[in-house]
């Protein structure tokens, strides 16, 4: 499935996002996208999410990372050969009180296959380039606090912290030594929070009312339908990986006894 970008709602979006944040650009966005696009594939294929750890959410984070460790019990890795990123272009942008939201359609292409874990680098890509190279589409989407600017490049992939800009030498910490900032959290830069396949993704998903939500912001207006969402995948991804290994210990401390 294909999604076509629907360039009005893009450009109103784009519009009260640069009211926010004039130094938004958007064609420097889906560059940024492209490099971020990039480390999640070469860290996925490298079978270790840890060096895109402060560019994509907890929950994409342990999404991943569940998902090649299940490979892994199965004896496979995945393998692609002449991956490349073919188009890149903003659907929309979206707001509410706490986060902006933008959301990338992505187009890609690769020979891609699971291949045994054993398999040597020569046999693997002559596996992987048997089978027939194809098209992929998907949606990205980054979240931000609402209120804060635009940065140059991707601090994060660039040994930098987002918030105070102190140097962070590229590893899986995500916590700044200087400021304490979470750099991955979506208070300070762009994090990856979402990837949707095109027949799922629509427009204004992100302003859906949702039962109960606005009761519990009553209660407490700092709860983010965002921090929710990337919870419960984490929260989702480890129950998987508990049913599939029979080990439940990391999934015990999200639970109530």
């Amino acid at each position: 499935a294909t999604i076509t970008a629907d360039r009005d709602t893009a450009e109103k979006g784009l519009a009260a996002l640069r009211q926010q944040d004039p130094e938004f650009d958007p064609q420097a966005f889906v560059e940024r996208t492209r490099t971020v696009v990039q480390k999640v594939n070469e860290t996925w294929l490298a079978g270790d999410m840890g060096p895109a750890r402060r560019v994509i959410s907890d929950g994409v984070y342990v999404r991943f990372s569940t998902q090649l460790g299940l490979l892994k019990a199965d004896g496979l890795r995945n393998a692609m050969a002449d991956w490349r990123i073919i188009s890149a272009e903003i659907l929309a942008a979206e707001a509410d009180p706490l986060w902006d939201t933008i959301h990338v359609k992505i187009a890609c292409a690769a020979h891609d296959a699971d291949v045994p874990l054993n398999l040597s680098p020569k046999d693997a890509e002559k596996k992987v380039r048997s089978v027939k190279r194809e098209e992929y589409h998907e949606v990205w989407s980054f979240v931000r606090r609402r209120g804060k600017h635009t940065k140059k490049g991707v601090p994060g992939l660039e040994g930098r912290c987002p918030s105070c800009g102190a140097d962070m030498p590229l590893s899986e910490i995500v916590k700044c030594e200087y400021c304490q900032a979470l750099v991955n959290s979506g208070e300070h830069d762009w994090v990856l929070a979402e990837i949707t396949q095109p027949e799922e993704w629509r427009a204004g998903a992100t302003q859906d009312e949702i039962a109960g939500l606005g009761e519990l912001r009553e209660r407490d207006p700092a709860v983010s339908r965002q921090e929710l969402e990337d919870r419960a995948s984490v929260v989702f991804w480890k129950w998987i990986e508990a049913r599939n290994t029979g080990k439940p210990d990391k999934l015990a401390r999200f639970c109530v006894n």
